[in-house]
């Protein structure tokens, strides 16, 4: 099992939704590495409990829809400061944080630290592969701060860092 997982959560084909799942594609061309595992999930909470057991680190890059900040903005957190994003809440299961507590309860094996990147969205009901003209316009913007953000907690390859976000 590798040390760190990076999980992108979002349906790629609703438009702004798989903001998360494009950013960690991206990551996954442009970082390989050992020690990461790079996954992608439609919906977040309870299922991802077994996906994410065994990770020493958790990388969680979701979209948001909070309406208080400008779409292709990134709002960093760790589980401790839980702000909801569109996935890990889901009306059909109970939220990420009480999942992570219902499997600490019952021994299973967290990681020790779980970051979240949440990507600030307009539009994620609109049937399309292509994201939104606003964050369409804005994606190198957002990638770069995603990368910027875990670079901080993993220590990302300055180098490599530079190359894709130039």
């Amino acid at each position: 099992m590798k040390e760190t997982l990076i999980l992108g959560l979002g349906n790629e084909f609703l438009s702004d939704d798989g903001i998360g799942s494009k950013i960690v594609h991206d990551l996954e061309n442009s970082f390989p590495d050992d020690k990461i595992d790079y996954k992608y999930f439609v919906t977040g909470s309870l299922d991802l409990i077994d996906v994410i057991s065994g990770y020493r680190f958790l990388v969680i890059v979701d979209a948001m829809r909070t309406r208080y900040y400008k779409p292709g903005s990134v709002i960093s957190f760790e589980m401790k400061d839980y702000q909801a994003t569109v996935h890990l809440n889901n009306f059909h299961d109970i939220p990420f944080p009480d999942s992570v507590k219902l499997a600490q309860q019952l021994e299973m094996d967290m990681p020790e630290m779980i970051l979240i990147a949440g990507i600030e969205i307009s539009t994620d009901l609109e049937f399309s592969s292509e994201l939104s003209p606003e964050l369409k316009t804005r994606y190198n913007s957002v990638l770069g701060k995603v990368i910027s953000i875990i670079s901080q907690h993993l220590l990302l390859p300055e180098k490599q860092i530079k190359n894709i976000t130039a």
